[in-house]
């Protein structure tokens, strides 16, 4: 059986007796995804020691780029605008540095919303910060997860081929990709021209921007996961 790393975050509690305080946590979607296309599902908390994170990837083999805040933009070479939500550097620096050292030692990655915009600012692209106005979809819906939200075109031959020329996703974010990195390539796109997938088939590094975890009674998207575990 696989193990699946899946990067947690740091969540500040809000209770009055603790305010300020962290805790390291993943969406159990991952989770339960993982268990679904039998593979072994291990929550990788936040360090800032280098020689950690080596260790961390030892136990691994194949890692997810989980979802979570907004990315900092000076990681991108920008200064903070208009619409630019939370940013957590710690939590931003640890995953940078687990997607270098991960493509170094060839374990496969998949990002999955804030996973697939850290992959992309880890290889040298940049973000939009904000797409909230109506040059855009609402790539932010207003309704459970589990639901359907809009439509993406997938481009021929990658990893999301086997769903067909254009089929519905949930979305989930505010920022999205600007400018793509070099080394990776357009899977799928939406109508309004935001990158929705993105892959490096020879680096085994993949990306979507909406979350197949949270559709994981839908074995349509599953099939995204066991495809990434036959990778690992």
């Amino acid at each position: 059986m696989k193990t699946i790393g899946i990067l947690g975050n740091l969540i500040e509690i809000e209770a009055k007796q603790l305010i300020g305080t962290d805790y390291c946590a993943c969406f159990n979607d991952y989770v339960i995804s993982l268990q679904k296309v039998n593979a072994c599902p291990l929550v990788l908390p936040v360090v800032n020691d280098k020689k950690l994170i080596d260790q961390q990837l030892e136990k691994v083999d194949g890692l997810i780029i989980a979802g979570g805040s907004d990315i900092d933009p000076s990681l991108y070479n920008e200064e903070p605008k208009y619409g630019l939500g939370r940013v957590r550097n710690d939590v931003d620096e640890y995953y940078i540095t687990v997607i270098l050292k991960a493509i170094e030692k060839g374990v496969p990655i998949i990002g999955i919303c804030k996973g697939l915009q850290a992959i992309n600012v880890a290889l040298g692209g940049s973000l939009i910060q904000d797409i909230k106005n109506d040059k855009y979809l609402q790539h932010d819906q207003i309704r459970q997860a589990r639901f359907k939200s809009h439509y993406i075109n997938i481009e021929k031959d990658n990893f999301l081929s086997y769903l067909g020329e254009r089929v519905m996703v949930n979305s989930l974010h505010h920022q999205a990709i600007d400018k793509l990195a070099d080394s990776l390539k357009i899977a799928a796109s939406s109508d309004d021209g935001i990158i929705e997938a993105f892959y490096n088939e020879e680096k085994k590094i993949y990306g979507v921007q909406f979350h197949p975890e949270m559709m994981h009674d839908d074995e349509v998207f599953l099939k995204i996961f066991e495809h990434f575990l036959e990778l690992c």
